[in-house]
């Protein structure tokens, strides 16, 4: 690993089949954006590097709006039985060879949060490279955290 620099990745989970809703929220409108769009943008700005972009339902689509964002799309054929789990499980295999001290775990439709506590994980994780982060909201632990990479095998397998 290159020891001047932790490189912090992200995979965000966009595979669902969003039956509550009907429709996939990655590709509802958000500000001059989709909401998929505006997740990899803040995390791009954030520094996180590369992006990850597990898709299943919508796949298409999503992927054509993310065409012009610096994510990468990974398609999930089982993605119809699926559970979130197995999109991070993919994401985090296909980072597995690359120089990244770990991954922050996103998910598809959380375009509010804002760039400033990405960059907070981000910080944090270059501190503390081989420990999990995860930030809370109102004494709630959640998404997005940082998994380091030693964790990985665990999940993968």
């Amino acid at each position: 690993m290159n020891e001047s620099r932790s490189y912090v990745a992200a995979v965000i989970a966009a595979a669902g089949r969003s039956r509550r809703m009907g429709e996939p929220k990655q590709l509802l409108p958000w500000g001059t954006s989709t909401v998929i769009a505006t997740v990899v943008t803040n995390l791009a700005a954030a520094g996180a590097q590369p992006i990850l972009c597990v898709t299943g339902h919508r796949h298409e689509e999503i992927a054509s709006v993310l065409t012009a964002t610096p994510a990468q799309v990974i398609y999930n054929c089982a993605y119809a039985t699926a559970d979130m789990l197995q999109s991070y499980q993919m994401g985090l295999a296909a980072l597995q060879a690359r120089d990244v001290a770990g991954a922050i775990l996103a998910l598809g439709d959380q375009p509010h949060i804002p760039v400033a506590v990405l960059q907070r994980i981000v910080q944090q994780a270059e501190r503390t490279p081989t420990q999990i982060v995860i930030p809370s909201y109102n004494m709630r632990r959640g998404h997005p955290f940082y998994m380091p990479q030693r964790f990985w095998q665990e999940i993968i397998a």
